[in-house]
């Protein structure tokens, strides 16, 4: 009926962590899959309501919003189980005329980020995406650089690197800005596997420059999350000890 319209059309194929939300918002799963698909069919029913309510769709921080409410107040109760899946949200709003991407964890934390790896991605994924990642990629050249990181982080190469061990996402604005969220099919992750570069699907080095902190995207400034300050903390108390000892003196 009505309801259904509203809903984002089934993509061909099952697929175990990419899904759309709605028309021009996708997520990617991380963690207990049937928990995240229930958690997927109340994101779908949210969006749906809210298209429904207000006629617009809904913004995409706003949906990482509820969703961090719902998953955290289930850390509340003594007589339910926590929800063991974290989320990576992306899409465009409206009121901005802005792409955005938000993370979630199974205990209700959410934050904007621009480029990012669920907590347990190995390092050369975050640091493919943060050497890769600049504002004024294309849909093309982003989902290339997904492929890349998801490559490396399986320390696969071109040869052994299986278009069927990829799932992709895409949320982008056409010529006649119309945005559309999809899910990319099995023959176009593997036209895009054979448009890299082999080298560039090869593991990282260790002696390649590497980011050594903890943090997994980086937010809107630019900044990582944790930056460099604890490092320049260390170094003040060093020099209050070197004052106090001295004073002692």
């Amino acid at each position: 009926g009505a309801d259904a319209a509203l809903l984002p059309a089934r993509d061909d194929g099952w697929r175990e962590r990419v899904h759309r939300i709605d028309d021009h918002v996708t997520c990617v799963s991380c963690g207990v899959v049937p928990d995240a698909r229930q958690l997927l069919r109340a994101l779908q029913r949210l969006a749906s309501d809210y298209r429904r309510t207000w006629g617009t769709r809904m913004p995409v921080g706003l949906i990482a919003a509820r969703l961090s409410e719902f998953v955290h107040s289930a850390t509340l109760r003594a007589s339910t189980r926590p929800f063991g899946a974290a989320f990576l949200i992306a899409g465009y709003d409206d009121d901005d005329g802005t792409f955005k991407v938000f993370r979630t964890d199974p205990a209700g934390f959410f934050d904007e980020v621009q480029s990012t790896t669920t907590i347990a991605a190995p390092t050369n994924a975050r640091r493919t995406l943060d050497d890769g990642y600049r504002r004024d990629l294309g849909a093309d050249d982003a989902a290339g650089l997904v492929v890349q990181a998801l490559a490396r982080s399986r320390g696969a190469d071109a040869d052994a690197l299986r278009p069927t061990d990829i799932e992709v996402a895409r949320v982008h604005k056409r010529r006649d800005d119309t945005v559309v969220a999809t899910i990319l099919r099995v023959d176009e992750i593997a036209d895009i596997i054979a448009s890299l570069d082999p080298a560039a699907l090869a593991p990282m080095t260790d002696d390649q420059p590497r980011d050594d902190d903890d943090d997994h995207g980086h937010h809107g400034d630019g900044v990582t999350a944790d930056g460099d300050a604890a490092p320049e903390e260390e170094e003040d108390d060093e020099e209050d000890e070197e004052d106090e000892d001295e004073a002692d003196d």
